[in-house]
C-alpha cells in the first residue's frame, strides 16, 4: 500500500471518529445509540493513528431498551442542559468565552459565521442549535474531507473555533459524573484534538 492510500485511510478514520462524535454529544436517539454502539472505536484510533486509544473507558453494550435510553436521554439534559447537582457541561463555545465578557463572544460568533458563509453554509437563526454549538462545529470539521492531514488541535478550523474551549468543556464533563457513553465520548474528542486529560 502506498504512503497516499495510507494517509487516506487515516483521513477516512478521522472522518468517521468526528461523525460519531456528532453522533454521541447530540440528543440520544434509539438509532443514534445503537449506531455509536456498533461502531469500531479501537481500530478507528488506530487507523486515525492517534496514541492513547487504549486508555478508553469502556463502551456500554447490549440492545438498547427504552429505559435505558429514557436514562441517557436524562443524564444528557443533566450534563449539558440544565444540572441542579453539577455545573453544566456547555457545549456552546461562547459559554467559556463568558467571562472575556460579551464583546469577545460576539466576535468569535462573527468569525464564525463569515467562517461557515464563506464555506458556503449559511447558519440559519432559527436552526436548533446554535452555530457555536459543539455538534455544528464538528459537523464543520467533516465537511472539510481531505483536510484532517495534521492532528485536529493544528487544523486552521479547529484552532480558531475549538482549541480555545475544549479543553475546559473536557474538565467540566470529567468532574460531572459522566455515564459510560459521555465518558467515552469526551475521552475520544480529547484523542483526537490531542488533548492530554489528568487522570
Amino acid at each position: 500500500m502506498d504512503s497516499f492510500a495510507l494517509h487516506e485511510g487515516r483521513n477516512q478514520a478521522r472522518e468517521q471518529l468526528i461523525a460519531w462524535l456528532i453522533l454521541a454529544f447530540r440528543p440520544p436517539t434509539a438509532d443514534s445509540l445503537r449506531q455509536l454502539r456498533e461502531a469500531d472505536l479501537s481500530g478507528l484510533i488506530d487507523s486515525a493513528e492517534l496514541a492513547g486509544g487504549t486508555s478508553l473507558p469502556e463502551m456500554p453494550s447490549g440492545a438498547t431498551g427504552q429505559a435505558e435510553l429514557s436514562t441517557l436521554a436524562s443524564e444528557h439534559v443533566r450534563l449539558f442542559v440544565n444540572s441542579r447537582e453539577t455545573e453544566v457541561v456547555f457545549l456552546e463555545a461562547t459559554a467559556y468565552l463568558y467571562e472575556q465578557g460579551p464583546e469577545a463572544q460576539s466576535v468569535f460568533l462573527a468569525d464564525l459565521v463569515s467562517e461557515l458563509r464563506s464555506a458556503g453554509l449559511s447558519p440559519v437563526l432559527e436552526a436548533t442549535l446554535p452555530p457555536d454549538h459543539l455538534t455544528v462545529l464538528l459537523e464543520r470539521l467533516y465537511y472539510l474531507k481531505g483536510t484532517l492531514r495534521e492532528p485536529l488541535a493544528k487544523h486552521p478550523f479547529s484552532a480558531r473555533f475549538l482549541q480555545s474551549w475544549i479543553p475546559a468543556m473536557l474538565t467540566r464533563l470529567k468532574h460531572s459524573d459522566p455515564p459510560p457513553m459521555y465518558a467515552v465520548a469526551g475521552a475520544v474528542l480529547a484523542l483526537l484534538m490531542g488533548i492530554e486529560t489528568d487522570e
